[in-house]
């Protein structure tokens, strides 16, 4: 990682190492309650967790942008904390003054991590002396907060992006039942004039030989879930040869959904 260093320190002497305990399962919930709660690897995304449970009575915290390292089956899967949160007895919280270093750190070890997944009469694990103790190559703190500010600012970046689609997702989920049952009508809306329109001013993901600009029409627009395209309903007798089938089979999808 830093020009073939040979290990010359432990985990313990670089992070803050806290091993998780699962509160009682009576605190947990779905509706908010209490604190974000991670039970293990189930919850990981490719980066950060996914939220699905939370409790009123935590026993062990991780806090945001700590690194959460899966500690049973499998041993040394990776992410991060976005937000303040209770972990439970499949996760460690690894905390570090230089967060982004120690991430980095983490995935750096990760073939030393898979040793443990080959202990075990039924899965792998590692316990908390194990996991402090393990070697590691600490180069100099000059060069570890070069390494720091060269890697936070694009780790930021990437988690600014990650709260930006959390909040379109919960934006979509709150307004796509209201659109279904007619609620919100935007069949008058010209979705050519919309600031930070993704949608060309011609052809809206549709050849231009079938686009009929007097017969233009957003309310006869789709979209696929499958395709992630928009296109043409299936009913609409303005761009028959484009249908919802013709676009899907292009794209080799044998189930349409339509949303």
């Amino acid at each position: 990682m830093f020009g073939g260093l040979n290990f010359n320190a432990t985990l313990s002497d670089v992070a803050e190492i806290t091993m998780g305990q699962s509160p009682a399962g009576s605190s947990y919930n779905e509706e908010g309650a209490g604190i974000i709660f991670y039970q293990g690897r189930g919850e990981f995304g490719w980066r950060f967790p996914k939220r699905r449970l939370y409790t009123t009575e935590p026993k062990r915290l991780a806090c945001e942008g700590d690194v959460l390292m899966s500690v049973r089956a499998p041993v040394g899967d990776l992410n991060v904390a976005f937000e303040n949160c209770c972990i439970g007895r499949g996760l460690a919280a690894i905390h570090s003054e230089t967060p982004s270093f120690a991430l980095y750190l983490m995935r750096f070890l990760k073939p030393q991590l898979e040793a443990y997944n080959g202990e075990g009469t039924v899965f792998g694990s590692i316990n908390g002396k194990a996991l402090k103790s393990l070697e590691v190559a600490l180069p100099s703190h000059n060069e570890v907060m070069q390494f720091e500010s060269f890697a936070a600012p694009i780790d930021a970046l990437i988690r600014s992006n990650e709260n930006e689609t959390r909040k379109l997702n919960n934006l979509r989920s709150y307004l796509l039942p209201k659109l279904m049952s007619g609620e919100i009508d935007v069949s008058k809306v010209d979705l050519t004039q919309l600031t930070n329109n993704h949608l060309p001013a011609r052809g809206h993901n549709v050849p231009n030989c079938y686009w009929k600009e007097p017969l233009w029409k957003p309310s006869l627009i789709v979209f696929c879930r499958r395709c992630r395209t928009c296109l043409i309903r299936h009913s609409s007798n303005i761009w028959p040869k484009y249908s919802e089938s013709r676009c899907c089979q292009l794209r080799k999808h044998q189930r349409r959904r339509i949303c």
